[in-house]
């Protein structure tokens, strides 16, 4: 299908250490295919005897829905199946906001090759373009698996590795191959093509694997045009198409908080007004023209409270201190934007040397397995050394070939990687969104091992991406900004800025995720779950009930897929009016959902019975359900979908009807 769909042409990578549940030994790498335009991958392994031999795992990209799915195929022969569910992938991909697990560029430790694309020799070229004439060791293993590729191509059985190209093939070459009548004519074929990189690793020092298409053909879709470069090989590419979906599901999950509307113009005015070239960097001082005054103290309640997850990092979580209960909101604002800052600045790219360590430690099990004991190749110390060099030494390859730029940016790289942007924009977002339950912690593709190794790694790309975002551009050209500029003068980050005050409002919502003096969040939620004395339904100490904490989190999806409903039981519906559904009004709806609908029945009952899985009559909405994925999903995950969907809705209406009359709902 992936060949099918790119003129014959199928990218891989290969990843010759992988934490996925799909094992990996030096030799056998894991096969990651790649669609194009980066929204599917597949992979399989190698070794017949790792774990997961028999799997296939698949992750797509949702774009309707703003997110990642994962999925796996499993073809033990016993008991084949498939997971939709993709439960198995969830702890790597770190359920619930499950993202890919990808470092940042321009090094992928564990990759082959792990550094951009590129086949290298031992040491990797100079800046004077010297270079050794044996190849690194991560090369080494790549040609040790394309060997095998060669092998499984021109054996005539069938074998999962058949299905592989060599990198640089042609359409020639595949027609040759097609009229070759015997195995050791495929086998020249091949071998010539594969012998053609050798040269040309050992020849100029490096070899870029190519992706099909590149940029420079302008047929591929879905990259970063500011960052990618024409020439970029397939960790390249990967990287930035997943990080453009990445920040699209990041600020999809921004846009469903509950409390989007308070900070969503700080949000547009940290973005495009604090962040831009040539504007001063977000501070403490200029952050807190966003915020009302009681928003210093609500955050430095919520990083306390919160520190072990908010605020981890090795050797112990931070917190924020140094205030006193005299303290004024400028103090307090500057205490935690100070806090945030610091710890946003030692955890932005902590993992560099975890990411040294890893290319380190493969290249050296590697030369281990292929110079056993007893064998004359290398000695311990020679495949320490070679081991070493491949993690920490910088390459020099040229950022030119054949009229292509192999870069997008003119710098010798490391196993590191490319430098983190300034972490104050990172800093101000999470002051503003953290509070309100938004984890930024799960934005990183850059996956630690545990809490503790939070990441905020994104190769300078964050904000250029955040820009790009319709929850961001929508509000910083929205009418209410237009209208503000018209009526007052000024700009749009003014305006902004005045926005923002009224939005946050004059009180503070009930606190997020756990709060200093009371039961707050999920454990409130735990209490009242549990049934524990005293968990009469108050979450917070404020009066907020379950109910209201769950209409809360279901009143974007549930909204809009109630106008599905208001559409076929609006007034003068011959289905019978749901009154106060199409228009919204919630005094009405309430006051109809309570009402009798007959038969010892309320209209919610009567509604959430049309809406369960075993109806009484015909289960509501008529037609299949909301309908609001694509033709071509799975019937089972559309099933399951709509499920979920009907739930919500169900579940929403129960809240609104037992909320209090004349009282703001949700």
């Amino acid at each position: 299908m992936m060949r099918s769909q790119n003129n014959g042409e199928l990218n891989y990578l290969l990843m010759g250490e992988s934490r996925s549940t799909q094992g990996t030994t030096p030799g056998s790498p894991r096969v990651m295919l790649k669609s194009p335009n980066g929204e599917l991958f597949v992979t399989f392994n190698t070794n017949p005897r790792a774990p997961g031999y028999n799997k296939v795992e698949i992750q797509r990209w949702d774009g309707r829905q703003g997110r990642f799915v994962y999925q796996e195929l499993d073809f033990t022969p016993a008991s084949p199946h498939a997971d939709l569910s993709g439960a198995n992938c969830t702890t790597c991909h770190r359920a619930p906001s499950s993202r890919p697990n990808w470092d940042s560029y321009r090094a992928w430790a564990g990759v082959l090759p792990p550094r951009d694309d590129y086949l290298e020799t031992d040491p990797p070229p100079g800046t004077d373009g010297s270079h050794g004439r044996t190849l690194g060791p991560s090369t080494r293993a790549y040609f040790n698996f394309m060997d095998r590729v060669v092998a499984a191509r021109s054996n005539g059985t069938t074998d999962r590795l058949d299905i592989l190209g060599l990198p640089g093939e042609t359409a020639g070459d595949r027609t040759s191959l097609a009229g070759a009548t015997t195995n050791a004519a495929r086998r020249r074929i091949l071998q010539q093509r594969e012998d053609a990189v050798r040269t040309a690793v050992t020849t100029n020092g490096y070899f870029r694997v190519p992706h099909v298409p590149n940029k420079a053909s302008g047929q591929l879709l879905n990259t970063s045009p500011q960052k990618t470069s024409e020439g970029a090989g397939a960790s390249h590419l990967m990287f930035d198409q997943l990080q453009g979906m990445n920040m699209c599901r990041i600020s999809t999950e921004m846009s469903h908080n509950p409390n989007f509307n308070r900070f969503k113009y700080a949000l547009a005015g940290v973005t495009m007004c604090d962040s831009s070239p040539g504007a001063s960097s977000p501070s403490a001082a200029r952050l807190r023209e966003y915020l009302p005054d009681w928003m210093p103290g609500y955050a430095r309640d919520f990083y306390n409270a919160n520190s072990a997850t908010a605020l981890a990092q090795p050797g112990g979580a931070a917190s924020v201190t140094g205030l006193t209960a005299t303290s004024t909101p400028d103090q307090i604002n500057t205490g935690v934007y100070d806090t945030v800052l610091r710890h946003t600045r030692r955890n932005h790219a902590r993992l560099d040397e975890d990411k040294m360590n890893r290319a380190e430690g493969f290249a050296r099990s590697y030369l281990t397995w292929d110079n056993p004991a007893g064998s004359s190749h290398m000695t311990t110390a020679q495949i320490n050394a070679a081991a070493r060099r491949e993690g920490r030494t910088a390459y020099n390859a040229t950022n030119q070939e054949g009229g292509l730029n192999l870069s997008a940016i003119d710098d010798p790289g490391g196993v590191q990687g490319v430098a983190e942007q300034d972490p104050a924009p990172i800093t101000a977002l999470r002051y503003i969104t953290e509070p309100f339950g938004i984890n930024a912690g799960n934005w990183s593709m850059t996956l630690g091992r545990n809490t503790a190794d939070t990441t905020y790694a994104f190769s300078d790309q964050f904000i250029d991406m955040l820009k790009e975002q319709p929850v961001v551009m929508d509000t910083y050209d929205s009418p209410e900004v237009r209208a503000y500029v018209a009526q007052h003068g000024g700009d749009n980050c003014s305006a902004l800025k005045a926005l923002s005050l009224q939005a946050f409002g004059a009180t503070p919502p009930p606190p997020s995720g756990g709060a200093a003096g009371g039961a707050g969040g999920y454990e409130g939620y735990c209490r009242i779950l549990r049934g524990d004395p005293g968990s009469s339904g108050n979450i917070d100490g404020q009066g907020t009930t379950l109910a209201q904490i769950t209409a809360r989190q279901l009143k974007p999806i549930a909204e809009r897929l109630m106008q599905r409903c208001g559409s076929c039981h609006g007034p003068g519906s011959a289905n019978g009016e749901f009154q106060g559904m199409n228009p919204l009004d919630y005094n009405r709806l309430r006051t109809f959902l309570n009402s009798s609908a007959g038969s010892g029945q309320t209209y919610l009952q009567a509604i959430q019975d049309r809406l369960s899985s075993t109806p009484s009559g015909n289960r509501m909405p008529a037609g299949g359900g909301f309908n609001i994925d694509p033709a071509s999903t799975d019937a089972a995950e559309h099933r399951r979908r709509e499920d979920e969907r009907r739930a919500a809705v169900a579940s929403y209406l129960q809240a609104l009807a037992s909320s209090p009359a004349g009282q703001p709902f949700p």
